[in-house]
């Protein structure tokens, strides 16, 4: 899902939000790849998203956590020195 804070319309808002989209499916698509591991956002950016900004990592695991597909589980300080959260893939429960 694509934030639109700046009130983008039409064409432009559809690309963005498809470009968005694209995202988050890739960032659950390498989650779900390595489900035994965490990591941050800084670590989905340089291994998943090597082209976009930092804040698109972070708005995609957002939207993950929101769709309950990933898990915050720990934290460790960030590349800024602040503490930042380790997210981990969640598996959908299977109904019996």
């Amino acid at each position: 899902m694509y934030h639109n804070t700046l009130y983008i319309k039409g064409l432009r808002l559809k690309a963005y939000q498809s470009f968005a989209s694209k995202q988050d499916s890739k960032v659950l698509e390498f989650m779900a790849y390595n489900r035994n591991f965490s990591f941050t956002a800084e670590q989905i950016k340089d291994m998943v998203l090597q082209n976009a900004p930092l804040t698109s990592a972070r708005r995609a695991l957002s939207n993950l956590y929101h769709k309950d597909r990933v898990i915050k589980v720990d934290q460790v300080d960030g590349q800024y020195g602040r503490p930042i959260f380790t997210w981990q893939y969640k598996p959908m429960e299977v109904e019996l």
